[in-house]
């Protein structure tokens, strides 16, 4: 099996401790966003998404925390 290792540092707290966090290929986003909340000391409430691109903020592809998406009223 395939394994991905992630190093993770607050980006807002340039004196944090940084994580080393290994998932499994098989795991998905959101198993792997649960590690990384409990990995930093984060409560599952906190809001989540991650980006294809470089520039996450902008990116076309984007995977978020299911709850920013399934209230939205209807377009």
């Amino acid at each position: 099996m395939t394994a991905y290792r992630f190093r993770v540092k607050l980006e807002w707290d340039p004196t944090s401790l940084w994580r080393d966090i290994v998932v499994g290929e098989d795991r998905t986003l959101a198993e792997f966003q649960t590690v990384l909340n409990e990995s930093m000391g984060l409560n599952q409430a906190h809001l989540w998404f991650f980006g294809a691109d470089r520039d996450y903020w902008q990116s076309t592809v984007k995977y978020q925390r299911p709850e920013e998406y399934e209230n939205l009223p209807e377009r």
